[in-house]
């Protein structure tokens, strides 16, 4: 399982958002977690699936509890609250 250090304030900022359905910049994101790689800004990074699980976004999406997809242009990620 990777570290989760780095997307901490990520995943705080995450959980205490406000409402069901929000979109970030990647530029928001990052002023967050600090300078992403390269590949952190493909649709593949951001997938929804546990195909993935050693990836960082699957890390974020299960603990803060978010569906993510990823938008190439412009570069943000929209976030949807998983309901129980």
């Amino acid at each position: 399982m990777p570290s989760t250090r780095k997307y901490r304030p990520l995943i705080n900022h995450l959980k205490s958002a406000v409402g069901d359905e929000f979109t970030m910049t990647i530029e928001e994101v990052e002023a967050l977690v600090g300078p992403m790689k390269k590949y952190t800004r493909t649709k593949q990074f951001w997938a929804n699936t546990v195909d993935y699980d050693g990836r960082p976004a699957w890390v974020i999406q299960r603990e803060a509890g978010f569906d993510t997809a990823f938008q190439l242009s412009p570069q943000r990620v929209q976030f949807k609250r998983r309901k129980a």
